[in-house]
């Protein structure tokens, strides 16, 4: 895995590499088997439901943790660390594997990496969401190494991934006894971070510490705080709400992986348990944070139904359909959006992996097509433009090339009968004698 100029990490085969044999592990190759089959083979025995958005599930479930401290530091409600913990108490895991900041201050060195923990205590420690590109190779090799039992966490492709290379390998499958999985909108590359440090006053090439979520600055669950900390031995800046900074709304795609325009998987769907943001009006207004939870692993659902009859959570059901509105953006870009950009890679005779979702534009009207079409420009530019900015060292250089773009997009979003006027206003307009000069 290697550091590409766009702040990607990207998979290089090696002179002994078998291609043949890694196209099954892929979860975006032409061989791997799709989420569907891969969810029906873990849980069609053991969950009584099934739904096209999120999969097989148990249960689907809201709620928060009662330690008022985790829950601060956690994203979301805590929920997720909570039950990492829970499987290393229990010793129902001997291992945990997930995303922390790295503890090197190496200039120019990644800020987050997979690691793994042997201790609740280490994994409440590093509980910090992590929007940046982290990979799991070193991390397996040691689970080859090291005997035990592992709890994995990750975004859906990441745990596909995983499914995927159990199916060829038979110690990693006996190994990873549970996966944890993310609700994921998309992936970013580390120009997110550095895009967001840079407006803090700390330059790209002396970013050595993120917070994406530092709920002291939250008013309410969406509004998070970022704090950065540089390498000129000043004190971390921030936190500031993160909606104040250009470019740091997710839903604009700024620094998107490619290949999560062409992923259909929200909901994690072969992960025993799906943990994320309660996305609904009912919670936003709790700046601490709520998390939806999808239960697809017998075990999962007893220590959760253990954790609420303690005391130590606070859960409740939520029908399956409510889950799908707290994460409505998500599904339609992966799957109306995604029918979009098949048609166009069709047309354009491009190469794209198989997918659940049927190529098509017809179910599309016109401004959703071109609200499609500038977030595909958005995800290509905004790379683009910061690599421009870091080169003159001028952070405006981005600000000026994007901002247009930006806003062309906002207006796609105006009400309807807005548009309509305004379309009506510039065909009277050109009508009059002085319209087209």
């Amino acid at each position: 895995m290697n550091w590409t100029t766009s702040g990607q990490l990207v998979a290089e085969l090696g002179e002994n590499s078998d291609s043949a044999a890694l196209d099954l592990i892929c979860p975006f190759s032409d061989l791997a088997t799709d989420e569907t089959i891969l969810g029906a083979a873990e849980y069609a025995r053991v969950c009584p439901r099934h739904d096209g958005m999120l999969g097989w599930y148990i249960g689907t479930y809201v709620g928060y943790v009662s330690d008022v401290s985790l829950r601060e530091r956690s994203s979301s409600g805590g929920l997720g660390r909570w039950l990492l913990g829970a499987l290393l108490r229990g010793h129902h895991v001997d291992y945990c594997i997930h995303v922390a900041q790295c503890a090197s201050d190496e200039a120019g060195g990644p800020l987050f990496e997979y690691r793994i923990s042997s201790t609740a205590e280490e994994v409440y420690k590093t509980a910090r969401s992590a929007y940046y590109p982290v990979h799991m190779g070193a991390v397996l090799r040691e689970v080859v190494q090291r005997p035990g039992r592992y709890v994995i966490t990750g975004v859906p492709c990441f745990i596909k991934a995983v499914r995927l290379l159990q199916r060829q390998n038979e110690l990693i499958r006996e190994r990873i006894r549970f996966t944890l999985g993310l609700f994921c909108g998309h992936l970013k590359s580390r120009l997110f971070a550095e895009m967001l440090a840079w407006q803090l006053g700390v330059g790209p090439d002396c970013l050595r510490w993120i917070e994406f979520r530092d709920k002291k600055a939250s008013q309410n669950a969406k509004q998070k705080g970022v704090v950065v900390r540089g390498c000129d031995g000043q004190p971390p800046r921030g936190p500031e709400v993160v909606s104040s900074l250009f470019g740091a709304e997710y839903g604009l795609g700024f620094f998107q992986y490619e290949a999560c325009d062409f992923c259909d998987d929200v909901a994690a769907e072969t992960a025993d348990v799906v943990v994320g943001d309660a996305w609904l009006p009912e919670y936003i207004a709790d700046p601490r944070g709520t998390s939806l939870v999808i239960v697809r692993h017998p075990k999962i659902a007893e220590i959760l139904q253990q954790g609420c009859q303690s005391g130590e959570l606070a859960l409740q059901w939520i029908p399956p359909e409510r889950v799908v509105d707290s994460q409505a953006g998500a599904f339609r870009h992966r799957r109306e959006g995604l029918a979009y950009r098949l048609y166009l890679a069709n047309r354009a005779r491009r190469w794209y992996p198989p997918k659940r979702v049927t190529p098509g534009w017809r179910h599309l009207d016109s401004i959703r097509r071109r609200i499609y079409r500038l977030r595909i420009r958005l995800r290509e530019e905004s790379g683009q433009a910061f690599q421009a900015a870091k080169r003159f060292g001028d952070f405006a250089v981005f600000r000026r090339r994007m901002e247009p773009l930006v806003a062309r997009y906002r207006r796609l979003y105006m009400p309807r009968l807005l548009h309509r006027f305004l379309r009506r206003l510039r065909r009277a307009w050109h009508l009059l004698p002085f319209g087209t000069k």
